[in-house]
């Protein structure tokens, strides 16, 4: 009996083991925590459950969840850019002193993304050819974005902005505004390009081991090169939807996103440690943000406490990334 039965018993403990694998996987475990923080923010004000709720957490969502779609192909490649809020900033103003000036729409759209992707590249080389850290790199960038942003604007709002321009940031399709559906199209390519192309394979490779993708003969430099670049225009595309929401143009645009869009991204699971990580659970990361967020605003706590939950969530997670690299080790 005991020789019919161990592989009968062999095969149960394989399959609970895999059940226990896939639940501990950073999408899934939060996606678990994502729903039992609606049934308890629902309970704490039923408003939370509501359409209008919905559409407000997703229109939040949207502008950080597309600078963390770009900022987790980056991640996984073992690079990060602190200077992601200052540059929306800058996209944002050049496009509206561009449309300002007569310049039409679309063209000042892309002046904008021109002038984020700028920023991007500047981070690459300094980063990545003149081996300046990434960290300092970035914090210089952010301040220089900011700044060039408040000279472009000299500290005054930019209005008024086009019709057009103030239509699309109002405009819906199925209930839904637009960036919403930008945000989602660019999670789906995002998630397409790092699991299923050549280039995604590489970018795993440049941040789980430079050194050995280095001498496999990839492209190490120019993968995490695009990718700074790749941040920074949708950093910059993010800015131009802000200001089309908000009907004004300033310099003060995505403060503070460039630690929210981090803080999203690590909660989700992507390492900053390079060569772990997902555009889904980066993108999970944001909704919890942003749950969490407004949750705690619907059950009337006080909002300077907020920040405290969204930093120990990242705590957290950070240091659950630290002892699932230990364990890989």
């Amino acid at each position: 009996m005991s020789v019919i039965a161990s592989p009968v018993r062999s095969r149960e403990l394989d399959l609970r083991e895999r059940v226990i694998t896939v639940l501990l996987t950073p999408e899934i475990t939060l996606a678990i925590v994502l729903g039992l923080l609606v049934v308890v923010f629902t309970a704490l004000n039923p408003v939370f459950l509501t359409w209008d709720t919905a559409q407000t957490i997703l229109r939040s969502v949207s502008y950080i969840g597309i600078i963390a779609v770009g900022m987790s192909l980056l991640l996984v490649s073992g690079q990060f850019d602190l200077s992601v809020g200052s540059v929306a900033a800058l996209g944002a103003v050049t496009a509206g002193e561009l449309m300002l000036a007569g310049t039409p729409v679309i063209p000042a759209f892309m002046a904008g993304i021109v002038a984020s992707g700028a920023i991007g590249a500047l981070n690459a080389v300094l980063t990545l050819y003149a081996h300046i850290p990434v960290l300092v790199v970035t914090l210089g960038t952010l301040y220089i974005a900011r700044g060039m942003a408040l000279v472009v604007t000299g500290g005054q709002q930019i209005s008024p902005l086009p019709e057009s321009l103030l239509a699309f940031g109002e405009a819906e399709v199925l209930g839904l505004p637009y960036p919403v559906w930008i945000f989602l199209a660019l999670a789906v390519a995002g998630y397409v390009i790092l699991r299923h192309t050549k280039f995604g394979r590489s970018t795993y490779a440049c941040g789980g081991n430079p050194v050995a993708a280095r001498l496999a003969g990839l492209p190490v430099r120019r993968v995490q090169g695009l990718l700074f670049v790749l941040v920074s225009c949708l950093a910059g595309l993010a800015g131009i939807l802000i200001m089309a929401r908000i009907q004004v143009g300033q310099a003060s645009i995505g403060q503070g996103y460039e630690l929210s869009v981090l803080a999203a991204c690590v909660v989700g699971g992507v390492s900053l440690f390079g060569g772990r990580g997902s555009v889904l659970g980066a993108v999970l990361g944001v909704i919890f943000v942003q749950v969490v967020s407004t949750g705690l605003v619907l059950a009337k706590v006080d909002p300077a406490l907020q920040p405290v939950g969204i930093g120990a969530a990242l705590l957290v997670a950070i240091s659950l990334d630290v002892v699932r690299r230990q364990k890989a080790a």
